[in-house]
């Protein structure tokens, strides 16, 4: 659990209506949390492990430039 990876003292900001973790020193949050998260100086990465984003387009990369003006050109042939 990332919980026993997290070196003591584990503190956590909440709510006030939101109940608190075992073994968690949950210090509430006065008014939005929301707007508390947003005014952090660190953003906040949540694409992480099996969220984050996977360039699996990579072998496609250096031909996308060609394949845009071959398409543009189709259009242009067509339209």
């Amino acid at each position: 659990v990332l919980r026993d990876s997290c070196p003591p003292p584990q503190r956590a900001f909440a709510a006030q209506e939101v109940a608190p973790l075992e073994g968690v020193e949950v210090q509430p949050l006065a008014g939005n949390p929301h707007v508390w998260l947003s005014e952090q100086p660190l953003g906040t990465d949540l694409a992480q492990a099996e969220f984050a984003a996977r360039q699996q387009s990579s072998q496609w990369r250096r031909w996308r430039p060609l394949l845009g003006l071959v398409g543009l050109w189709l259009v242009l042939q067509w339209g």
